[in-house]
Formats: C-alpha cells, structure tokens, sequence
C-alpha cells in the first residue's frame, strides 16, 4: 500500500541577503499555464492558456473570474500577472516559496489564503495558494490538484449556487474541497493501522514496531497541516471584511467543522498507533518473560540435582574412613541416588504448580 509524506518540503529558497518580495524560481518548476473561468448570469466562459494582458478584457466582460495558474517556473509571468492583479509582492514570494503553512493574510482589499493538500503520488504535501479579490479569484499550483479539477467539474455541471454566487464562495469551495481531500487519506490510515493490530498480536517481527513508528510520524505531519488550516479558517472568519458576503460565513464555519473533525480523527489514530506501540511491546516483554519463567525453572529444578550429582561425584572411598561418602559400596546406591534426585524434581515441580508458577494439568485452578 501507498506511504503518503505530508512533509513540508521546500522546493526553493531566499538568499541571505535579497529584499522582502525577491522571487527565486524552482528549476524543476514548469511554466505557467493560465486558465481563465468567466463566471456572468449563469454563465461560463473558459480560456485557456490566456496571456495575462487579456485578462484586463475578462475583468470587464464578465462579473468575476476564477484565474488559474498550473506552474510556478516563470518569474517574468508570474510578475506581470501580480501587476495587473494588485497582488502584494510578499505574497507572491509566498506562492513561489511553496513549504508555507497554511495561513490567511490580508492586504489592501485582497486576502492572500494558502492551504495544504494531499498528493496522491505519495510525495509531500502540495501547496495551494488562493488570491481572492472583489471580482476574481486567483489560485496557483504547482502540480495537479484534484481538489480543483473538482470544483471545476461542478462549475462546468452548472451548480447554479457556485454560477451565481461570488467568488468568495468559490473560494469556499475550493478550501472545502482540500479540506475534504483529507478524509480519503486518512481512511487509509484507518485500514493501515486494523491491518498492524492483526500483525502485533500475532507476530513479534521488529518490522511491526518500525511500520507504527513511520506511520506515527505521519500522522504527526497531518496534524500539524490540519491544525494550521483550522486555524486558517478561524482567522478567515474572523475577519471583518467585505469580501466574504455574510451568506458565505456559514459554509466557511461548515468547512472549519470539516477541518476539526479531522483533526480529531487523525488525533485518534495516532493515539491508536501509540496504543499499538505499547501493545507491541508488552506482547514482547510477556514473550521474554515466559521464555526466561520456562529457563528459570528448569535451572531451579537441576540446581539441586547438580548439588547431589556433583557430591557423589568426588568419590571418597568408605574404605578409608567411616565418614566418607556413605552408600558407594550398595549395590542399590545408583538406583537409590536417581530416584532421590527423581523425588526432588517431581516434589519441585508440584510445589511449583501449586502456586500456580506452571501448569502440569488441564482444568480450572481452585480460586
């Protein structure tokens, strides 16, 4: 089964030294690709891969668009698409440096949104970064994100809510979207860990231990990404702005629940996971403790049969003295020492069944 990483990893870096709002673009980053969504009475009006320069046009045409940019590796795009947005440069260094936390800030009259989502490749989290202006909304990506092609899916179905709405609900939707993407993921967890409960209570292999601890580590990076995007969500709800309309609060306090319940739900399961650990390692200290009972009794049952092998083993002639090692001359000395040393094992073993040490027979012990 697939292992997601919910890693915070940083696919590019400031340099000591550069002005706030420097863009360093990722080599491995693709080019950007724009697609424009004009939403109007109803209506959609896609194009795609647009130039930034006819987004001007699109502005005036339509009531609000939704600006979709797939590729973080153009500086010089990127730039000219923030100048005739009026995105705030420090957010854009934000959407190129994509191992941000998931946060909400506001600038001038445009909030600046950046929420995690998972990747379905099994590689970290992906950054997904949101523009929400008073007619359009800008999000940017760098790699697919099914969260938005499932949006997109309804807005092309002609959900008439996300037609006629603003784009502070399309907003919503989208954030509800990550939000949910996490349900799946941790649903696979779930399964991971009912499959772990099989392997610890009947196996003691040290791959077990090594299986809980990655997938304790994993779960730890989901709760960190869960819990700063229900932060997020409160601080957006918090926020007295025009906008997000008051008909549009709701659903973002429907999302906050969403990001809460999971929250909790990872929080179980790694507390599961925990549980687990620990079950694992009392099924191993209880392993060793019958195997060192079993040795331990066998030592007690011989250590005094090695006392009376060992004495009779020093062979003083009676001969010589009457208090030399008495019976060597019977012709029943052997047979008498064995069964003496017989009589002490079985007396020690009853004695040791009595207390209930070991079992010699089936059945219910007295109480």
């Amino acid at each position: 089964m697939r292992k997601p990483r919910f890693d915070l990893k940083r696919t590019s870096s400031i340099t000591p030294g550069e002005p706030p709002g420097t863009i360093i673009i990722d080599p491995e980053s693709k080019p950007p690709r724009i697609d424009v969504y004009g939403i109007g009475d109803g209506e959609v009006h896609e194009e795609n891969d647009c130039a930034p320069e006819r987004i001007a046009e699109l502005r005036a045409e339509f009531r609000h668009l939704w600006i979709s940019v797939d590729g973080l590796g153009d500086a010089g795009v990127l730039t000219d698409l923030r100048d005739r947005l009026g995105m705030h440069r420090l957010a854009l260094e934000d959407v190129v440096n994509t191992g941000q936390r998931p946060k909400v800030e506001e600038y001038d009259n445009q909030l600046f949104i950046v929420t995690r989502t998972p990747d379905d490749a099994g590689g970290p989290s992906r950054q997904l970064s949101l523009f929400l202006g008073p007619d359009f909304l800008a999000t940017f990506q760098d790699g697919p994100q099914p969260c938005l092609a499932h949006v997109l899916r309804r807005l092309r179905e002609g959900r008439p809510k996300l037609r006629n709405a603003g784009p502070d609900y399309l907003c919503y939707a989208i954030l509800d979207a990550a939000v949910d993407s996490y349900f799946p993921v941790l649903d696979a967890y779930g399964d991971r860990l009912e499959e772990l409960e099989d392997a610890v209570t009947d196996s003691s292999d040290a791959e077990v231990i090594a299986r809980l601890h990655a997938i304790g580590h994993e779960l730890a990076s989901i709760r960190r990404a869960l819990r700063a995007i229900r932060e997020m969500l409160t601080a957006l709800l918090r926020l007295d702005l025009d906008l997000i309309r008051p008909e549009t609060a709701p659903y973002l306090r429907d999302c906050q629940d969403h990001a809460t319940l999971l929250l909790e739900l990872a929080d179980s399961y790694r507390d599961h996971c925990s549980s687990l650990v620990d079950l694992h390692l009392s099924l191993a200290g209880h392993r060793m403790n019958e195997v060192m009972k079993v040795l331990t009794i066998i030592a007690t049952i011989f250590i005094p049969l090695s006392f009376v092998a060992g004495l009779y083993g020093m062979n003083f002639d009676t001969s010589a003295s009457r208090w030399n090692m008495p019976e060597l001359g019977s012709p029943w000395g052997y047979p008498i020492a064995l069964g003496a040393m017989a009589l002490m094992a079985l007396g020690m073993l009853v004695q040791f069944a009595r207390k209930g040490w070991i079992r010699l027979w089936r059945g219910r012990r007295d109480r």
